[in-house]
């Protein structure tokens, strides 16, 4: 890589946060006959307080997967009309939690939901292991407000490295320059040859200026100037044989 450093394309503002993962537990018989009880007494329950008691026992000692059933009513509005109140406390109880079966329930929470509640759904997923969050956070990159857009990369921070470089390919393909330019960004603060690939994409992106930009990224990472994408995409080919993973030249 060369040496010295360059103005990056605007960088997110990025808010660092954590979000501890969970697993789901595994409940005994016995457990599973207590947490069927609690999920009726939800449904039972006279008003919202007593719906958020319930909640909070569940998540205290109860939390198994068998929950699900319960979070999908709340999510979809089956069997009344939650507020937001209790929706938002469902969605906090499955914050975290490192399985891909909670993301269709997400996916049904950004039905009709707020800009801070679009923000609280992304970040629900964020510890999620399966691939498959890649494309639900992606979603975000597509919102119509910039704040939600770019929770998507602060989740980011929580993923896999692998995941990660995905999300912010995803980001710099997106339709919005703003979310779009610092994905790309992001990617060339840890370029590496494992994620040349990634910013290559940036020369195929919808918008004129990331593909321009990608061709100021990878001018500066390789010590080279192209003057248009096809060259840069030849050029790498050939040469890609010269770099080490650090996107050093080793001849």
């Amino acid at each position: 890589m060369q040496a010295g450093s360059r103005p990056l394309p605007a960088m997110a503002p990025r808010e660092r946060r954590d979000i501890a993962p969970r697993d789901f537990a595994r409940l005994t018989e016995e457990g599973e006959k207590e947490l069927q009880s609690l999920i009726q007494e939800f449904r039972q329950a006279p008003g919202d307080q007593a719906r958020l008691v319930a909640l909070d026992r569940i998540d205290a000692g109860f939390y198994g997967r068998e929950w699900l059933e319960l979070a999908r009513e709340i999510l979809a509005g089956e069997g009344g009309n939650y507020s937001a109140e209790v929706r938002a406390r469902a969605v906090e109880m499955l914050a975290g939690n490192t399985s891909a079966a909670i993301l269709p329930l997400l996916e049904l929470a950004r039905k009709d939901a707020g800009e801070a509640e679009r923000i609280q759904i992304v970040m629900a997923a964020a510890r999620v292991r399966d691939r498959k969050v890649v494309d639900f956070i992606a979603g975000a990159f597509d919102d119509s407000s910039a704040n939600v857009r770019f929770s998507g990369l602060d989740a980011a921070d929580l993923l896999s490295a692998d995941h990660k470089g995905r999300l912010f390919a995803r980001a710099m393909l997106g339709r919005h320059s703003d979310v779009a330019l610092a994905g790309l960004a992001e990617l060339e603060v840890d370029a590496s040859l494992a994620s040349m690939p990634l910013i290559l994409q940036g020369l195929s992106a919808p918008l004129p200026e990331v593909r321009e930009e990608t061709l100021s990224t990878l001018g500066f990472l390789l010590d080279e100037d192209f003057s248009d994408p096809e060259q840069a995409k030849s050029w790498w080919k050939e040469n890609e044989r010269h770099f080490d993973r650090d996107l050093n030249r080793v001849d």
